[in-house]
């Protein structure tokens, strides 16, 4: 249906995402992936309410010069798709990814798993946003090369994140997103509610 596809899931599952290019793509793509509209990336913590975010600032003292404030990279952070930290692919290393979870920590090489919970289980704040609840969004642009001016950046059933465990990650900052190439949204839900989908299902072994 478009760039929508529906996959089955059940609550207590935990879940990976595995992304593959085509023969065609012989350039680097970069990858904005978020799971009911959580950054599977570390983003600057934040706090945000619907239409608002609040964000945390320090104030210096009086006749002092401001000093750039410490940030703090969080796992599993709100974010838009135009403001999320992006993943690398790049063909020239591999055609097949897997995303295993909320990555907690790029230096120390920990993530959370993805597990699917009842959203009812969620946090109230999470709760607020149940139009996003069971969506997972990747988003899919041509690598630009960042220029020395360009800030760095470190690079319903729902899905809260599970079991912590350790996985080689490695960063880049010669990128930045370009064009948009494509976006795609993974819809999943329980195995009755895919089987009554107006479409004919793709099975999935």
């Amino acid at each position: 249906m478009g760039n929508d596809l529906y996959v089955p899931l059940k609550q207590g599952e935990v879940y990976e995402i595995h992304i593959e290019v085509k023969p065609s793509v012989e350039k680097p793509l970069l990858m904005r992936l978020l799971v009911d509209g959580l950054n599977t990336l570390p983003e600057p913590q934040r706090w945000r309410t619907r239409g608002f975010f609040v964000e945390p600032v320090s104030f210096p003292a009086e006749g002092s010069k401001p000093e750039p404030t410490e940030v703090r990279y969080v796992p599993a952070q709100r974010v838009s798709l135009e403001e999320a930290s992006s993943w690398l692919l790049d063909p020239q290393q591999t055609r097949l990814w897997a995303v295993r979870g909320f990555v907690v920590d790029v230096e120390q090489q920990r993530y959370r798993q993805f597990e699917v919970v009842d959203a009812a289980e969620l946090p109230t704040q999470r709760r607020q946003f149940t139009d996003q609840l069971g969506i997972i969004t990747a988003a899919f642009y041509e690598a630009e090369k960042r220029r020395e001016a360009d800030p760095i950046s470190r690079s319903v059933l729902a899905t809260r994140p599970g079991a912590e465990k350790e996985e080689r990650i490695e960063t880049y900052t010669g990128f930045k997103p370009g064009q948009l190439v494509g976006i795609l949204h993974i819809r999943y839900g329980s195995q009755e509610e895919w089987e009554k989908l107006p479409a004919a299902p793709v099975p999935f072994e």
